[in-house]
């Protein structure tokens, strides 16, 4: 393959150009580039990112986080996570990707097996090692190009992974295992005689996917200046900020529970386009007045702080829970609708 000769840390920009080069279908032959992030949460095209994060942490910790063009479910990365991007024109229909992800993950395989790695494709979509993933992999067609991209878990803080996303717990359960990190692995293990940084790692994985002529000359690829602007312009309108993360999250379900001596309390919400359209109050309390006035307030209201707080500024007293404080409970709710401040990030 054709290197494609770009360097960014940011997430949006590489995103960018791998959207850019795709869509303006730049090369007539397969295009590739290596990349690496801050920490940063992937969430998946069709994800409901509510579902998917921990944004406490995320805002606290300066997680950076975006919403990728392919499917597929949210990753966690870092400067310990190398990424690969491929863009290769093709033919056919835009849906059927499904046989082509073999043709991309192969030599990635392979490159991992030649520095000793176990590395299996297994699934529909990840590398493994002993079981364990050590790489995922997504794609999408734009412009009569298919864009490939995965991450290869080098030296992962899978501490902070696994603190920044909310990890499948069907995934869990169903295969007997307690968190995240321990269905991932790092490869750092196995290479680090060879390639002891993400680095020298990198290095060695463009090298292997590179294609050299008769002369042994390597022909890279080099966006225009016209490129460059347009990739930054692509990175602003798709890719930064929160309404690009979020906008597609659809229909979700926020709740949080209260505890008091006079007994426990459950808040669920159902959400759809930011508005709340159901409430629940449920728990062991006793009431002396009405609860459902409480949910009937709530249903309606946009879903933030300051209007549920408005919404329930004239409900009775005497709908509270027994034992419950008014400002307490109230200031439970508001705080489920919380809005954390997400990192975007330069555009460097």
């Amino acid at each position: 393959m054709r290197p494609l000769l770009y360097s960014s840390d940011s997430p949006y920009l590489c995103f960018a150009a791998e959207y850019t080069a795709a869509a303006k279908k730049l090369s007539n032959g397969p295009l590739f580039f290596t990349w690496y992030t801050p920490p940063c949460v992937m969430i998946g095209k069709y994800q409901n990112a509510h579902e998917e994060i921990n944004p406490e942490y995320i805002s606290e910790n300066g997680i950076l986080l975006v919403r990728r063009f392919s499917g597929g479910g949210t990753i966690f990365t870092d400067n310990g996570t190398l990424q690969y991007s491929v863009i290769m024109p093709s033919a056919g229909s835009e849906n059927d990707t499904s046989s082509l992800f073999s043709d991309f993950i192969r030599p990635v395989t392979e490159f991992l097996k030649a520095y000793g790695v176990p590395a299996e494709f297994t699934g529909r979509n990840d590398i493994t090692a002993n079981g364990k993933k050590i790489s995922g992999n997504a794609q999408y067609r734009i412009g009569g190009c298919t864009v490939h991209h995965g991450s290869i878990l080098y030296d992962c803080d899978t501490e902070m992974m696994e603190k920044a996303t909310v990890f499948d717990r069907y995934k869990i359960v169903s295969k007997g295992i307690k968190s995240n990190r321990e269905r991932v692995l790092n490869v750092r293990p196995f290479v680090k005689d060879k390639l002891p940084d993400i680095k020298s790692f990198k290095s060695a994985l463009d090298k292997w996917l590179t294609n050299v002529d008769n002369n042994g000359n390597i022909s890279g690829f080099s966006f225009s200046k016209e490129d460059l602007s347009d990739i930054e312009r692509t990175a602003n309108e798709l890719f930064i900020g929160e309404n690009n993360v979020f906008s597609r999250s659809g229909s979700y379900t926020l709740s949080t529970d209260m505890k008091t001596p006079s007994g426990k309390a459950h808040f669920s919400f159902d959400v759809k386009e930011d508005v709340i359209a159901k409430a629940q109050i449920t728990g062991n309390f006793f009431a002396n007045g009405d609860v459902s006035l409480i949910e009937n307030a709530l249903e309606g209201a946009a879903a933030d702080q300051e209007s549920v707080s408005k919404a329930l500024e004239n409900v009775p007293g005497s709908s509270f829970p027994v034992g419950f404080s008014r400002g307490d409970m109230i200031g439970t709710i508001c705080d489920c609708f919380k809005k954390y401040k997400i990192k975007d990030g330069n555009l460097s």
